[in-house]
Parts: structure tokens; sequence; C-alpha cells
């Protein structure tokens, strides 16, 4: 694999036995709760960054890579993938397309391609281990990016929230509606759609109906699951991430289903308690 490198912003939460031998960096966002910066990095303090969230009436705000960032892990000697979080949620995709274009300037020759995954957190690891698969398989450069594109395409995503706090800080919903759902215990059943912005699939009273809810709607959403990869992301909740991960390998036809723990984004976008589901 050493023709290839994957650079991926650090929302792409993968493992390092996922990673494997694989040429991978990750270009990091931050962060801000108040006055406090969190560098989404290898020494993230998860458990720090919720309980600042917690603690403060503002909303967390997150800063994405540069330009610069990006194209300082672009080695023009291999041909590379970058990954990015949904180009409707973030400038991530927009500032690794000027890197790309800043290096092809001066290396013409370069083989760079950036993807919008149209997804984040689980669904941008599912794009790396596809990249990954199709290397693996001997793929050429621009298959894999026929392969890829058409992989993004059929990608779902959907998410239960770990609260509403975050909503209603960032101004997505009134603190009165905020209040309401809490005082309901509403949990919505959020989508990915297929430009990448997030709508509501749901609304449910109780978590625990929300959580069942979300692994059977997995199998509504009109795509072919038999032999797929599906990838949950969990919120500080080891215990209920392990509960989806079994509910949908006894349910479907899945060939795996992988967990790990958000990152800092994720963790910004989920908030405590949260699941993501991608497949």
């Amino acid at each position: 694999m050493s023709n290839f490198r994957v650079v991926a912003d650090s929302c792409c939460e993968v493992t390092r036995d996922m990673i494997g031998d694989m040429d991978l960096k990750f270009v990091p966002f931050s962060m801000t709760v108040d006055d406090t910066v969190f560098v989404d990095s290898e020494d993230f303090d998860n458990k720090a960054f919720i309980e600042a969230m917690k603690n403060s009436p503002n909303c967390a705000k997150s800063g994405c890579p540069t330009p610069f960032d990006f194209a300082e892990k672009i080695d023009p000697e291999k041909q590379t993938f970058i990954i990015t979080i949904s180009g409707a949620l973030s400038g991530c995709y927009e500032s690794a397309t000027m890197a790309r274009q800043d290096v092809l300037e001066k290396h013409p020759e370069a083989k760079i391609y950036v993807f919008n995954t149209k997804s984040a957190a689980a669904g941008e690891a599912l794009v790396f281990l596809k990249i990954k698969d199709c290397i693996e398989e001997g793929k050429s450069f621009e298959e894999i990016i026929e392969i890829t594109e058409a992989y993004i395409k059929d990608l779902q995503t959907l998410f239960v929230l770990g609260s509403l706090d975050n909503m209603v800080k960032n101004g997505r919903m009134s603190k009165i509606a905020g209040s309401v759902a809490s005082l309901l215990s509403i949990h919505p059943i959020l989508m990915g759609d297929r430009n990448g912005e997030i709508g509501i699939l749901e609304k449910c009273v109780g978590r625990k109906k929300a959580l069942n809810k979300l692994v059977e709607s997995v199998g509504k959403m009109g795509v072919s699951i038999s032999g797929k990869r599906a990838f949950v992301t969990h919120c500080n909740n080891l215990e209920r991430g392990m509960d989806i991960k079994a509910k949908l390998e006894k349910m479907y036809d899945f060939s795996e289903v992988l967990l790990v723990e958000n990152r800092g984004l994720g963790t910004m976008y989920a908030n405590d308690g949260g699941v993501i589901v991608c497949f």
C-alpha cells in the first residue's frame, strides 16, 4: 500500500486495528466551549469535553481544518485520497478541495482526489474502509474513485442524539420546543439525506423506543443490506453501543458490524449517550 495515502479529517473514527498498514494521516478539527479549545487529536479528552458542554450555557463551536492543514499531509509522490465530513455540515470539504488545487499547481502530475462523504463519523469510517478494500484488491486510482463514489451514494446514516441541548444552544430548536421535548421525553431519529444534510426520520417518546426504532429503520431504508458492512459509533456509552451492535447483527445479514466510540466532532454532534449507525 506504499503507493497510496489517505488523508482524513478527525471525524473519520477508525481504530488502529482498522487502519492496519494503510498510510492514513489525520487532520484535526478543533472545538471551542466558551474560552476552552479542544483539539480533536489522539490525546483528546472526551469526558472533559462532554462535561464542558454540559456546564456551559453556550453552544460548542467547531473549527474545520484549513487548506494548509490538508496540503501538508499530501504526499505528491503518492496517490492520495482525501475523506471529509459532509460539505453541507462543514467547510472541511472546501478546505480539502483548495488544498488539492494548491498541491496540483506545484505538482501537476500528482494524483489527488477529495471525497465528500455526505456523512460523518461512522460514514467517514466506512468510506475509509471501502478505499482500503479497493487498494487491497489491487484497484487502480480511477477505479477506486468510481467504486467509492457509488458507495457514498448508497450510504445511509441514522442517529439518535444523547440530548437536544446543543440543538437548542445553536438555535436549531427554540428553548420552549426543547423544554417541551425534554419534558415529554421526545427523542427524534435523525438521518442524513442525499445532500448530506440532517433531517428528522421519526419522533419517538422514550429513549428506549427511539433506539429500537433506530434499529428497525435500518431495514426500511430501501437499500440492500446483505453482505454490507455496518458501523456504529457511541458517545460515552459503550453498553448502549454494544446493544445496538448486537441487535443489528441479530436482525440483519451484514457482513460485519463495527463499533467505536465517538471522538471530538462526533461527540459534539451526537452528545453524551448518542448513537450513530451507518451502512
